[in-house]
This record gives C-alpha cells, structure tokens and sequence, in this order.
C-alpha cells in the first residue's frame, strides 16, 4: 500500500492508507489515476519497493487477493511510465508532422482553389479570343471583299 500513496501522491503513513481504503470513490481514484504525467520523482520513489524481490503480483496475491491487484496495479503504472518514456518523443514527433501535414494540406487546397480561379478566368480569356479571332477574320474578309 505504501507505493500505492505514493503513486497517488499521498503520505505513505498506516493512518493515511486507513484513510484511503475507507475512502468509497478509491477504486474509481485508482482506475482514473493519470498515467500520462507521473514525475519522475514519483517513479524513483517506488522503484524502492518494485525492485523487491517479494514485490511480485503472485506472491503478493497469495496473501491477499486485494493486495495482489494493487501490487499489480504498481508494477502496471511503473511499466507504463517507462514505455511513455520511450513513446512520449515518438508521440510529439508525430504530433508535430500531422499538424505539418494539415498546414500542407490547407495550403495545398488553397493553391487547388487559385488555381482553379485561374482556369476559369483563362477558359473565359480563350473563349474571348476565339469569339474576337473569328470576328476579325469576318472584318477581314469584309475588308478583303471591298
């Protein structure tokens, strides 16, 4: 229970775990505990008891059913703080190239939108032309005729 408070952050005193196991809304403390932002201090105070060799969810859970889940719940949160340790980086990196796509891709489509402004405007140009040639060539001939 003393690396449970101290996951928690609490005071690994016997009173506070009394205190913390009379607590109705532990369990629902327990599974919403925020795994993603767990200090590093936090981490080198438990490896005191995850390094024991009897801190091992079967044994522990040969005691007490209860006290195997929490041990294991322990060993489940110093297990995932290491893994984001090596996720965390790779999380940012990807963070930061999907927000470089997006900005790729909005530039992408603002440059489909100016470009299609500008076929339209080039299609209406070429229409005008070929009107304006063929109007030419009948004042030619007109001209020619006289």
């Amino acid at each position: 229970m003393s690396a449970v408070m101290i996951v928690l952050g609490k005071d690994p005193t016997w009173a506070s775990v009394k205190k913390e196991l009379a607590n109705p809304k532990f369990v629902e403390m327990i599974m919403g505990f925020d795994k993603e932002n767990i200090p590093q201090k936090t981490m080198k105070a438990i490896e005191k008891y995850t390094k024991q060799e009897n801190f091992n969810p079967a044994y522990v859970k040969e005691k007490s059913i209860a006290a195997g889940s929490l041990c294991l719940w322990v060993r489940s949160i110093e297990d995932y703080a290491k893994a984001l340790k090596v996720v965390g980086p790779k999380r940012e990196k990807k963070a930061y190239a999907e927000e470089q796509l997006r900005k790729k891709i909005e530039y992408l489509n603002k440059l489909e939108s100016e470009f299609k402004e500008l076929a339209d405007r080039l299609a209406e140009l070429d229409a005008t032309f070929q009107k304006t040639e063929k109007e030419m060539i009948g004042y030619k001939k007109e001209l020619d005729d006289l």
